[in-house]
């Protein structure tokens, strides 16, 4: 039977001292909660497809109740969405360990591309995987946004630029989030009910980041009418 989640205590430590050995136990017992309930969705989205599979019934391949489920995640969609957010931050961190002569656009595209390489994230696995989905794109494209701040700071930092200029890396932040939040749009817009390659989340950032580095429209086409760009790729592009 499914085990009832005991509520929060009301209430917190004073500021500046250590949490006690109780609040070190609940905040552990809670992230192997959260670890069994994405282990859960994992399995039966793999097993049954996103579509199929309940919030009730990951709850139950986690040894909790529905209710319990619900406090960590407000939805199904929820869940799949809040664990790729909370790797954003150590994904920025791969962008600042890029090897020093990349450039800043480069570098955020690279370091995501290697950040997300080998590592099994339920986002990934349920925009690649068959059948019909109810996740919508649009909300991590908005929440997107919320971290181009973090961005800017890292490439600040990667770049030592000086304390007076903080537009720059500003302007590199929310460009390269721009990019990541088009690829997305991309992947949405061509994704069908047999799912998407695996392959097609990368394609789709290089695509984004490749318009990047120059202006558009070039110098050379100035009097381009805005008909005539297509920063998307067709619907018949074999990996987006």
């Amino acid at each position: 039977m499914a085990a009832e989640e005991p509520r929060a205590r009301a209430g917190t430590a004073p500021s500046g001292t250590a949490p006690s050995g109780t609040a070190l136990r609940w905040e552990a017992h809670k992230e192997e909660t959260r670890r069994k309930l994405l282990a859960s969705a994992r399995r039966l989205f793999a097993e049954h497809g996103f579509q199929a599979t309940s919030a009730a019934d990951i709850a139950a391949d986690a040894g909790v109740t529905e209710r319990t489920l619900f406090r960590y995640f407000s939805s199904k969609a929820a869940l799949v969405l809040d664990e790729a957010f909370a790797l954003v931050p150590q994904m920025f961190e791969a962008v600042r360990n890029r090897p020093a002569p990349e450039p800043p656009y480069e570098a955020v595209c690279q370091g995501m591309l290697e950040f997300f390489k080998d590592r099994d994230v339920l986002f990934i696995q349920v925009l690649t995987s068959p059948g019909a989905i109810d996740l919508p794109p649009g909300n991590m494209q908005r929440t997107l946004i919320d971290y181009e701040q973090l961005l800017a700071r890292v490439l600040h930092d990667r770049y030592a630029l000086p304390d007076t200029d903080q537009l720059t890396a500003t302007v590199w932040a929310r460009a390269s989030i721009g990019a990541i939040r088009t690829a997305l749009g991309v992947l949405a817009d061509n994704r069908t009910a047999d799912g998407l390659p695996r392959e097609a989340l990368a394609d789709a950032i290089r695509v984004c980041f490749a318009t990047l580095p120059g202006t558009w429209p070039p110098a050379s086409h100035s009097g381009i009418t805005v008909s005539e760009i297509s920063l998307i790729p067709n619907r018949s592009h074999t990996t987006v």
